[in-house]
Parts: structure tokens; C-alpha cells; sequence
């Protein structure tokens, strides 16, 4: 793939922005299968669940959502230093398949067929994550390496 790094200075990375994106709709996804449970009034107090138990999930979700937007919206105009926040996010997707989602199937509150759409849903989320990250990386670091040229030569 050629890049042309001349022109990244008047366009934005649109691929970065836009995998942070998909890895957001995966997520909302995933949430909308475990919290559309008819169950999940009936597990409170039981097999290891509280309100603090899902509570916490639920700010996860709600927090990895709005920094998978951040997150998009600074790789969109190729700042280095928010290329490494989507290896993080991708990591903890990684990390949430085999924690909520897999206890919730192993009380037997999902089915094995929702557990395996919502791990699959986090897998998606984090591999979107990772290549927004490796993107945003390799582009950032041509514009830098241009622009040290251009400012070399002045």
C-alpha cells in the first residue's frame, strides 16, 4: 500500500477513526446480548453476582465506549501519543472475553451460542483496536519523519 505522505497533512486518517468505530459497534453489540437477558434481575445474589459485579461491567462498557470515540478522534488528526491507547483497549477486550461474558455463561444465564456471539463481538472490537493502532503508528510516524525533513532543510 502507498502512502501518500504528503497529503496526510491536509487529511485526516480516516482508517484509524474509522476501525475505532467498528470496534465500538462491536461493544455496543456485546452489550446489548448480555444486558437483554430476561435473567439478569434473577442474578443478583446468586452465583457469585451483585449489583457491584454488574455495575462495574456496565461502567466498562460505558467508559471503553466513549474512549474508543476519543480515541478515534485524536488518531484521526495523527497524534503520536494516542497511537498506544488502542493497544490498551484492544488488551482489555482481550482480557473481558474470559471474565463477565464467560461467568455469566458458566451460571448458566447465557447460552453457550451468546457467550460465543459475544466473545467473538470483544475479539472483533480488540483486532479493530490493533490495527487502528498499528495504522495510526506507521502514519504518524512518516508525517513526523517529512515534517523533521522540511523543517531540516529551512
Amino acid at each position: 500500500m502507498k502512502i501518500n505522505v504528503e497529503r496526510m497533512r491536509y487529511k485526516n486518517d480516516s482508517l484509524s477513526f474509522t476501525l475505532c468505530m467498528f470496534a465500538l459497534v462491536a461493544d455496543i453489540v456485546q452489550f446489548m446480548i448480555i444486558y437483554s437477558n430476561s435473567y439478569l434481575t434473577d442474578i443478583t445474589g446468586k452465583s457469585g453476582f451483585s449489583f457491584y459485579i454488574i455495575g462495574i461491567d456496565i461502567v466498562v462498557n460505558i467508559l471503553f465506549m466513549l474512549f474508543a470515540f476519543y480515541v478515534g478522534e485524536e488518531l484521526k488528526t495523527y497524534h503520536m501519543k494516542w497511537a498506544v491507547a488502542p493497544v490498551l483497549m484492544g488488551a482489555l477486550q482481550i482480557f473481558r472475553m474470559f471474565d463477565f461474558p464467560k461467568k455469566m455463561m458458566e451460571a448458566g444465564y447465557i447460552t453457550d451460542k451468546q457467550y460465543t456471539i459475544c466473545a467473538i463481538c470483544l475479539l472483533i472490537s480488540a483486532v479493530c483496536m490493533f490495527i487502528a493502532a498499528v495504522n495510526s503508528f506507521v502514519k504518524c510516524s512518516l508525517l513526523n519523519k517529512l515534517l523533521k525533513s522540511e523543517t531540516a532543510k529551512k
